[in-house]
């Protein structure tokens, strides 16, 4: 192999892999523990991780769709806006807890944090098309992971990031609970015009003229 080429270190890779392997077993198994000891892994590990599971999940929730259309996209690109979003929701809270906290985090483990936390809300996601209050429940169990793995890693008081991270449960649950009313009046409304009855109306329209 010429010089300056990298050269892939495979046991280094499969140490690494089992490693995380072993810390999600470990993870599902009691998530309270799990978030409360934050693994050391790097950004490639993190990033790597996280677009496993994301494209896994994104697919599943397609095929519970039953749509292929659905599988595929979310396999491909659920992983991209999952990444993004979690960019942003890190700086976010990076610079509330520097300003109004005065505490600096290290931004890959806080990111890491919120990627774990958050694991709970993308699993149900993938029932989400057939029941879709189920995403409030996900995003609860993140809320109380984040408390403690933000109260336990990072020492910041339990009662005021307790409340902070409540005031954002009920924005995005009821901007969730707008969404999904209104989504759900299209679908009746789309469901009253294939009827039947609607259908002998627009053919009897037709004819006349």
């Amino acid at each position: 192999m010429p010089e300056g080429v990298p050269k892939f270190d495979w046991q280094f890779i499969q140490s690494r892999a089992k490693e995380v392997l072993s810390y999600l077993l470990e993870y599902f198994k009691n998530p309270i523990i799990g978030i409360r000891q934050l693994p050391d892994w790097d950004w490639p590990t993190t990033l790597i991780v996280q677009g496993i599971l994301s494209s896994l999940c994104g697919m599943l929730s397609g095929i519970m769709a039953q749509s292929f259309t659905e599988a595929l996209v979310g396999f491909l690109f659920f992983p991209i806006s999952t990444i993004a979003a979690h960019f942003i929701v890190t700086g976010f809270f990076y610079y509330t807890f520097l300003f109004f906290y005065k505490t600096q985090t290290l931004f890959r483990q806080l990111y890491l944090l919120i990627l774990l936390a958050n694991l709970p809300f993308i699993v149900l996601t993938v029932l989400s098309p057939l029941l879709r209050p189920i995403t409030l429940v996900g995003l609860a169990a993140t809320g109380v992971l984040l408390l403690v793995g933000l109260v336990d890693n990072f020492q910041l008081p339990r009662r005021s990031i307790g409340r902070f991270l409540l005031v954002l449960y009920a924005i995005y649950a009821v901007m969730w609970t707008s969404s999904t009313l209104n989504l759900t009046k299209k679908e009746s409304s789309f469901r009253d015009l294939a009827t039947p009855e609607s259908l002998d109306i627009l053919e009897k329209e037709m004819r006349d003229k």
